[in-house]
């Protein structure tokens, strides 16, 4: 067994579920309580002694590149890898096989995750001589297993099936986008059939092509929460449970420029953005850059530049602060 673990992220996505949002960042780039997902990401693998990161670009690629560098400044070692032709999960994780020779870690870049200790898939893989670790959730609402994939296993803990986005989960135990592999498997990355539905490769067949040639394969419990983050909505409210976690009411960035009698409430505001007006800002998130003229109050919104967001009819049965 290698003793190094490196680390790969995965994002390459246009993320057209959230635009207008993505035309001027990547997903990855999205900033939750006034840091970029990419930036919690590599945090967590950091956290338990990763250094060495491999980042999978495509779609405003440029921008992750000028952010993060060569990754000197967040305590880790970069190397990108361009996805040029989009075609999936799988084929973003097989654009990494002529570079990644260790175990590694894979994080899918529009997923925020809060772990325990991530060592313990790491103390499973070696103690187990396995070939990959599913990080998993048990999750009582089905919904959410529905929108990612279920996890089955066999009496002794080894993973036998992977179910992508499944009508009717049998259990609740729900894959959450992140994966420790070993580099065996690409081969079963090189051998997986494009998806009929979305006309993709797709890492759960990868995954499951993995189990039958006889990898053993096993899963580790260790998500305080996690979200995938697709629509607007979803990244209001990663950043107002995250914002709660943390016991704050508000978060201000650098650099801000706020009317002094504009009162900012359970919400955050993101670097270099400025608040014209003395308005009330509730329950809402300013990003980067952003100028907010508005003369009434802003509740459950999002703003981008100078695109308002107003989410408070979506949150509506969907999400409770």
């Amino acid at each position: 067994m290698h003793k190094r673990i490196d680390g790969a992220i995965i994002a390459a996505g246009k993320g057209t579920r959230i635009e207008p949002l993505s035309f001027k960042y990547p997903k990855s780039l999205l900033r939750v309580c006034n840091k970029p997902i990419i930036e919690h990401q590599i945090g967590v693998m950091k956290d338990i002694g990763i250094k060495n990161l491999f980042i999978v670009v495509g779609h405003l690629g440029n921008y992750i590149k000028k952010h993060l560098k060569d990754g000197r400044d967040f305590g880790v070692n970069i190397t990108y890898i361009e996805q040029k032709n989009p075609k999936g999960i799988a084929h973003a994780v097989a654009q990494l096989e002529s570079v990644v020779k260790n175990p590694f870690f894979v994080f899918l870049g529009d997923i925020f995750i809060k772990c325990r200790n991530l060592k313990k898939a790491v103390d499973l893989l070696k103690e187990n001589n396995a070939d990959a670790v599913l990080i998993t959730k048990k999750e009582r609402n089905k919904d959410m297993i529905k929108k990612n994939f279920s996890v089955i296993l066999n009496k002794k803990g080894r993973v036998v099936r992977v179910i992508e986005k499944p009508h009717f989960p049998q259990n609740n135990l729900k894959g959450c986008g992140v994966y420790l592999f070993t580099p065996a498997i690409f081969d079963a990355i090189r051998r997986t059939p494009i998806s009929q539905i979305r006309n993709e490769y797709e890492l759960t067949d990868s995954i499951q092509i993995f189990i039958d040639d006889m990898h053993p394969v096993y899963s580790v419990n260790d998500v305080e929460w996690d979200l995938n983050i697709n629509t607007a909505e979803d990244l209001l409210y990663c950043n107002l449970k995250m914002l709660k976690g943390l016991n704050k009411n508000k978060i201000v960035g650098k650099n801000v420029r706020i009317h002094p009698r504009a009162k900012l409430i359970n919400s955050i505001l993101c670097d270099n953005a400025v608040i014209k007006n003395p308005i009330k800002i509730i329950n809402s998130c300013i990003f980067p850059n952003s100028v907010v003229d508005a003369k009434k109050d802003l509740m459950l919104c999002l703003v981008s530049n100078k695109t308002q967001i107003n989410l408070e009819t979506k949150f509506k049965g969907k999400y409770e602060i």
